[in-house]
C-alpha cells in the first residue's frame, strides 16, 4: 500500500479546489502563496512506497513573485481604492502575488501537444503559463492583452468602467469532447483551446488558443446578465463549466453549461454550443437562467450523469442544490438541508458507478469543511437518461475527526480512520483524477495547542497528499479500453502509467500483490484502414487512420502498458502509415516532389516486404539517391538499393555511400540529417520536423506535419 505524499512547510488555504489533476497525469496543489506541481514519472520506482516516488515535484513560489502585477500602479477616476492597485513592494520583493484559482485546459492544447495552464491572483492578475521540464513559462499575462486590444493606456487615469475590465477574478476552460465526435483535422483542438476570462465587465470575452504563436486570441463575447447600475456592482467571482452532451434535436450540436457564481450570491446558467460539423463553437443567446440563493455559496461542481445529463451541485451555508440540465432545460431541482448546520464548505467533490447489472447510475457526493464535518450523498438513478425516477437524496454526517462508522463500503472512510491514527488533521481538498477511479485528498496534520502562522516555519502545517480509490471493486486492465479517457489526442502516455501504477499499488484487498495482469488486446491487422472517401482530403486520411481510429490507438495502449512491463512494442502504425502513404501514391492523390519523398516510399517499400520492381512510376528508375542537407546546400549524402530485403531487415539507422552513419526518422524512415527533430516525450522516438524555409518534399512535410502526437505511444514532441 502506498504511503501518503508529504508536503513540508507549506501552508493551506480555505479556498475550495485546491486540486487540480491533467490529462497528462500531472497533479497541481494550491497552497497561500505558492503552487506545488507533482509530475508523474516515465519510469517510476520497481517497487515505490509513497506516492512520492511516482511523481517529480516542483515547487512554485518565488517563481509567482516574479510575475508582473500588471494593476500595481493603475489609477481610476474615482480614486476607488482595490486589491490590487495597493500591493506594495515587501522587503524587496517587486510583487506580492497569492494565487487563489488554477486549472488545466485539456492535453493537446498548447503548440508542444500538452496542456496549458491559467492562474488568478488575488491581486487580479491573470496568467496563462506552460510548464516545461519542471519550469512554468508564461505564455501571455491577460490583463496586458486585454488592454492592448481595448487600447486602454495604463499610464493615464482609466475610468472605473476601463478599470473593471482588466480585473480579472476568474478563468474556466472549455472541456473536451468525447473522441468519436473529434473530426479531421484534429489539430488545432477545437473546442477544448478555448478559455472564459470573467472580470468586472459585464461583457465576457472568449478567448482560443492559436496553435502557431501559441498566444490567446478573442473567439466570441456574451453579456453575463449582471446587475451593475449601482456603485455596488456585482461580478462573476467563480465560475465553473461542464462537460459536453449532445443536443436531442440535433446529434452534431454539442452542449456544454458555463456557472457564473457572483458577488450577490447568485448562480448565472449560460449555454455552450459546438457545431461538430463546421467546428465553430458560439454561445446560446437564447439560453440564461439565473438562480438566487439568501446565503453565501460555497462550492459548486458539474458532473455529468449518465449519457445526456449535466448535474450542477452548488453548496450554499445551510443546503445543497441539485440542477439537473439536458438539452438547455432546466430539467429539475433537487435540494436537502446540511442536516441542520451553517455549512462553511472547502471542498466538493463527485463520482459516478454505473451499475451494469440493473441500469442503475448511482451518484456519489462527499463535502467536508476545515473543522470536522463531512457529509455522504447518495442519490440512485434507475435510469441512465432520467431523473424523473430517481430515489430519495441519502445522506449522512460524520465526524472525520472521529471513528466514522460508515453505512457504506468505501475506501475513502477507511483512510479517514488511518489518518485518525495520526494526529488531528483538516481535509483541504478533494478531487476525482481523470480516469474517474481515483480520488485525490490534501490533508493537514496541525498541534492543538498553536495556532497556524504561516509566517513562522515552525507553525507550517504538514501537509499530505492521498490517493484512495473511489470504490472497492477489482480494478484491471479493462479500464485502458475508455478511449474517452485514454486516446492520444486527449491524454497522454503519463496518464496511463499513473493510472496503471496507482492500480497496482493501491489495491488495499491485495496489498501485497505488485503486479497487474495485463493481456495484450488483440488488434485488427494493419492492413485494414478506412477507406478514402469522396472529398476526403490526404490529411483527413491519415488522422482518421492513425490518431482516430480505435485500432491504432489499441496500439499505443498496448505499446505504453507493454513498456511497464518490459515486453516488446508493436509496430503495427508504422506498418499502418506505410501502407497509406504507398496507396496514396499509387492512386496519384499525393505527388512526390523530392528525394526525400522517394526515399521514404522506398523505405516504406522494404518495410512492408513489397517488390519494388514495377514501381518506377513511384520510385523512379534511379537506385542512387542524394539527398541535400538542411541548412547546407552544398552537401549532400547518398544512398543506394541494390535489392529487395525482408521486412525485418529495416533498422533504425541507415549509412550512406560516404560512410556514415544515420538515425533515420520514426515517421518517415528516413535519415535525420538536420538536428532539427522532435523527440517523444515518453518512448523518445525522434521525428524531423521540417526547419524554416526548408522542404522536406510535398509528401514528407505532409506527413510530419499531420501527425502532432507519437504513433508509437500517443506521447507529446519536444523540439530539440
Amino acid at each position: 500500500m502506498l504511503e501518503d505524499y508529504n508536503i513540508t512547510r507549506c501552508v493551506g488555504t480555505h479556498l475550495p479546489d485546491q486540486i487540480h489533476w491533467s490529462s497528462e497525469g500531472g497533479v497541481m496543489l494550491l497552497f497561500k502563496k505558492e503552487l506545488l506541481y507533482l509530475k508523474a514519472r516515465n519510469q517510476p520506482d520497481s517497487d515505490p512506497k509513497d506516492i512520492g516516488e511516482l511523481v517529480t515535484s516542483y515547487r512554485y513560489s518565488g517563481t509567482l513573485m516574479n510575475w508582473e502585477n500588471y494593476l500595481i500602479s493603475v489609477l481610476c477616476d474615482n480614486e476607488a481604492i482595490r486589491i490590487g492597485q495597493t500591493k506594495s513592494h515587501v522587503l524587496g520583493q517587486q510583487n506580492d502575488n497569492n494565487p487563489i484559482e488554477v486549472d488545466f485546459s485539456e492535453s493537446g492544447v498548447s503548440k508542444s501537444g500538452g496542456p496549458l495552464i491559467t492562474v488568478v491572483t488575488d491581486s487580479l492578475n491573470g496568467y496563462l503559463l506552460e510548464e516545461k521540464d519542471g519550469d512554468l513559462k508564461m505564455v501571455s499575462l491577460l490583463n496586458k492583452s486585454i488592454a492592448e486590444r481595448e487600447t486602454m493606456d495604463i499610464n493615464n487615469v482609466l475610468t472605473m468602467d476601463k478599470l473593471g475590465k482588466l480585473r480579472i477574478h476568474s478563468i474556466s476552460w472549455v472541456h473536451k469532447i468525447d473522441i468519436d465526435s473529434v473530426t479531421p483535422p484534429v489539430w488545432p483542438r477545437m473546442p477544448e483551446n478555448t478559455f472564459i476570462v470573467f472580470t468586472e465587465s459585464s461583457t465576457t470575452y472568449l478567448y482560443a488558443i492559436n496553435l502557431k504563436t501559441n498566444k490567446p486570441e478573442r473567439n466570441g463575447s456574451f453579456d453575463t446578465s449582471l446587475t451593475l447600475e449601482t456603485s455596488d456592482d456585482e461580478y462573476v467571482r467563480k465560475s465553473k463549466i461542464s462537460d459536453w452532451v449532445h443536443s436531442e434535436l440535433d446529434s452534431a450540436i454539442l452542449i456544454s453549461y458555463v456557472a457564473m457564481i457572483t458577488s450577490k450570491n447568485r448562480v448565472i446558467l449560460k449555454a455552450l454550443n459546438f457545431d461538430t460539423r463546421s467546428k465553430k463553437l458560439f454561445v446560446d443567446s437564447t439560453f440564461t437562467k439565473i438562480l438566487d440563493y439568501n446565503s453565501r455559496i460555497s462550492a459548486v461542481k458539474f458532473k455529468k450523469v449518465g449519457e445526456s445529463q449535466i448535474v450542477l451541485s452548488t453548496v450554499s451555508t445551510n443546503k445543497i442544490k441539485f440542477i439537473i440540465l439536458s438539452d438547455k432545460k432546466h430539467i429539475q431541482l433537487l435540494e436537502r438541508d446540511l442536516f441542520g448546520n451553517n455549512f462553511q464548505c472547502n471542498s466538493l467533490t463527485q463520482f459516478v458507478i454505473n451499475r451494469d447489472a440493473d441500469s442503475h447510475v448511482i451518484l456519489y457526493t462527499f463535502i467536508s469543511d476545515m473543522l470536522s464535518n463531512f457529509i455522504y450523498l447518495k442519490i440512485d438513478l434507475p435510469s441512465k437518461s432520467s431523473f424523473a425516477n430517481c430515489g430519495p437524496i441519502y445522506g449522512k454526517k460524520m465526524n472525520y475527526r472521529s471513528v466514522i462508522q460508515a453505512t457504506e463500503n468505501l475506501p475513502i472512510f477507511d483512510h479517514l480512520n488511518g489518518l485518525r491514527k495520526k494526529g488531528s488533521y483538516r481535509i483541504l481538498s478533494m478531487e476525482i483524477d481523470p480516469s474517474g477511479k481515483f480520488l485525490g485528498l490534501l490533508t493537514s496534520l496541525f498541534d492543538r495547542t498553536q495556532p497556524v502562522d504561516g509566517r513562522i516555519v515552525s507553525h507550517h502545517d504538514n501537509i499530505y497528499f492521498s490517493v484512495v480509490p473511489v470504490t472497492k471493486s477489482k480494478l484491471d486492465y479493462s479500464i485502458f479500453h475508455n478511449l474517452n479517457v485514454f486516446s492520444c489526442v486527449q491524454s497522454s502516455p503519463l496518464l496511463k502509467v499513473q493510472t496503471m501504477n496507482f492500480t497496482k499499488y493501491l489495491d488495499r484487498h491485495d496489498a501485497d500483490n505488485k503486479t497487474i495482469d495485463v493481456e495484450k488486446q488483440e488488434i485488427s491487422d494493419g492492413s485494414i484502414v478506412v477507406p478514402f472517401e469522396d472529398g476526403m482530403s490526404c490529411e483527413a486520411y491519415l488522422q482518421k487512420n492513425l490518431i482516430l481510429s480505435p485500432q491504432s490507438e489499441q496500439v499505443r495502449i498496448n505499446n505504453t502498458l507493454m513498456t511497464l512491463i518490459n515486453q516488446s512494442q508493436d509496430d503495427g502504425n508504422q506498418l499502418r502509415l506505410a501502407r497509406l502513404i504507398i496507396e496514396l501514391v499509387r492512386t496519384k492523390r499525393v505527388e512526390m516532389s523530392s528525394v526525400y519523398d522517394r526515399l521514404m516510399c522506398r523505405q516504406f517499400l522494404r518495410l512492408l516486404g513489397l517488390p519494388e520492381e514495377g514501381s518506377s512510376n513511384i520510385l523512379g528508375d534511379k537506385n542512387n539517391l542524394a539527398l541535400p542537407v538542411p541548412g547546407a546546400s552544398d552537401l549532400s549524402e547518398t544512398f543506394t538499393f541494390t535489392s529487395n530485403p525482408q521486412r525485418d531487415l529495416i533498422s533504425t539507422s541507415i549509412t550512406s555511400e560516404e560512410g556514415h552513419t544515420w538515425k533515420v526518422c520514426a515517421l518517415t524512415l528516413i535519415p535525420i540529417l538536420s538536428p532539427k527533430i522532435r523527440i517523444c516525450n515518453y518512448c523518445g522516438s525522434r521525428v524531423l520536423r521540417v526547419p524554416e524555409g526548408f522542404s522536406y518534399g510535398t509528401i514528407t512535410d505532409f506527413v510530419l506535419n499531420s501527425l502532432r502526437v507519437c504513433i508509437i505511444c500517443g506521447g507529446r514532441y519536444h523540439e530539440s
